[in-house]
């Protein structure tokens, strides 16, 4: 199910480049390859999601689990202060995840969900660039990670605990920008998030370090120095 919402997310999110044709996916051209002073806002999807079942026997009876990961989300808005230099802020959701168990006539949930609050800067170097219009990049950040959690029980007896945690962590990441027109772009980002544990375990898990792959659609505006 988390698979095909974001299958769906997806599609409705390159939708819009189909319907504006072939007059707006144009190539970078000599006059808008400069990316000095320009801004962007940009959104990125991760296929990280997925879902288990699982069915077990144990001495009060049948107890079943459920859990599923949801796909990885950010928003981010950038700054080129350089040609191929640009800084940046970043946040979404790096990881959520719900759990339901059922054993006897008790009934557990746990979700969780972390949220990187993040800065860092984007080089992408000319000598390996495809171009104007394709251009590979090094990318560094970190900042807080927080963590939000919740668990319950119903039953014999009912409870409620919620946690918020933060860690702190740091993100590297190597990709491909390819700039169409003068305002968009389409991207791949694959990183890697090294975090420190989080004090109480979010969602049954104390850290989220690991790796990422991203798909990118942004939306550029500004005017670089005239020359």
């Amino acid at each position: 199910m988390v698979l095909k919402i974001t299958r769906w997310i997806t599609v409705f999110a390159f939708l819009p480049l189909l319907c504006w044709g072939q007059d707006v996916l144009q190539p970078a051209t000599a006059a808008n390859s400069s990316l000095l002073n320009k801004h962007s806002l940009t959104i990125q999807i991760g296929f990280s999601g997925q879902a288990t079942n699982s069915t077990s026997l144990s001495e009060t009876g049948i107890a079943a689990t459920t859990s599923a990961n949801g796909p990885t989300v950010f928003l981010s808005y950038s700054y080129w202060f350089k040609a191929n230099w640009a800084f940046f802020v970043k946040s979404g959701a790096l990881q959520v995840e719900a759990k339901n168990q059922t054993e006897g006539y008790e009934v557990f949930s746990e979700t969780g969900v972390v949220i990187p609050l993040l800065l860092g800067a984007k080089f992408q170097p000319e000598t390996i660039s495809a171009g104007k219009a394709i251009r590979p990049f090094l990318s560094v950040s970190l900042g807080p990670y927080l963590g939000f959690g919740t668990q319950s029980s119903a039953g014999l007896s009912v409870s409620n605990k919620t946690s918020a945690e933060t860690a702190l962590g740091a993100r590297v990441g190597i990709g491909i920008d390819a700039f169409f027109g003068t305002h968009f772009l389409l991207g791949f980002d694959a990183g890697y998030h090294l975090v420190s544990d989080f004090s109480t375990p979010i969602a049954n898990q104390e850290n989220y370090s690991g790796g990422e792959v991203l798909l990118t659609l942004g939306f550029i505006w500004g005017e670089s120095p005239k020359k």
